[in-house]
């Protein structure tokens, strides 16, 4: 697919910071769809190529990311801003994969679905006779 103006601009938008949403209304984009179309120009492959190649112009290289992150840190920790300092070491942590959600959710039943069946099988039907319904609708 061959790059359109838009995509340009909403590109560009993207690398200012702006969530996908606002880059595709600030793009030109109709507002009604923009939420739906911002996400769909992210999953472009083109789009992701060029935005990735105009990073790299930029110099926003992963490596030079995570390094101005550990700087920030750095700093942080210095300045006794301990809050600041934690949530950036825990970006650091999860694009180095040091954090992944292990839980796993288990549904145990405590009984089979046959065993249900037989149970309701064996329970009384407590449905009142049809003379006694014609009766309760007269009154």
């Amino acid at each position: 697919m061959k790059l359109k103006p838009k995509h340009y601009l909403f590109i560009a938008h993207i690398i200012r910071g702006e969530s996908a949403t606002q880059a595709a209304i600030n793009a030109g984009f109709s507002e009604k769809a923009a939420r739906t179309q911002g996400s769909r120009l992210m999953q472009n492959e083109d789009i992701k190529r060029e935005l990735e190649k105009q990073l790299n112009v930029a110099g926003l290289t992963p490596e030079r990311i995570i390094q101005e992150l550990y700087n920030l840190y750095e700093e942080a920790k210095a300045n006794g801003s301990y809050g600041p300092a934690k949530d950036i070491m825990q970006l650091i942590a999860k694009h180095n994969g040091m954090f992944q959600d292990l839980r796993k959710v288990e549904h145990k039943h405590s009984h089979e679905f046959e065993q249900l069946l037989s149970a309701t099988r064996l329970t009384k039907d407590v449905t009142p006779p049809i003379p006694l319904i014609q009766e309760v609708q007269r009154v």
